[in-house]
């Protein structure tokens, strides 16, 4: 089933679930809070939240969210919420923080920079960190 709605007020009853993946959405948004306090809304007492947001860090090294398009890139707005902001919104509606995790540019994306005739900005961009992933659970 698929439904359309905002992550701020969501059309889904308190309660209804155990699992949580909120990928890359946050970062959409002006505040991390009003997310966090509609997510506690809606999981259960134990349910696992997992939030991944572009990384700060990337940000600040000049990574923007881009897509291409018609021969032209596109920027999608973007606001850079660091990892206290998460943690404290979060356990301000009753998460506690489990596990944080950074995926960063490695091997695996290296073909992308080659593909766009950029291979020298690899070499630059090779460990920095471009996905913040946080796992909490909610209390009761």
């Amino acid at each position: 089933r698929t439904m359309v709605g905002d992550v701020r007020a969501l059309p889904l009853a308190d309660r209804s679930f155990d699992a949580i993946w909120c990928r890359l959405v946050i970062g959409h948004l002006p505040g991390c809070a009003p997310v966090y306090s509609e997510l506690a809304r809606v999981a259960d007492e134990g349910a696992t939240l997992i939030v991944t947001d572009f990384h700060p860090a990337a940000y600040r090294a000049g990574h923007r969210r881009t897509f291409r398009h018609e021969g032209g890139v596109g920027e999608i707005e973007h606001y850079v919420h660091d990892l206290p902001a998460h943690l404290a919104a979060a356990s301000a509606a009753g998460f506690e923080i489990e596990d944080i995790r950074e995926a960063a540019i490695g091997p695996a994306v290296r073909a992308f920079y080659e593909a766009s005739g950029r291979p020298d900005l690899y070499a630059g961009h090779e460990g920095l960190p471009v996905v913040l992933a946080l796992a909490f659970r909610r209390g009761g």
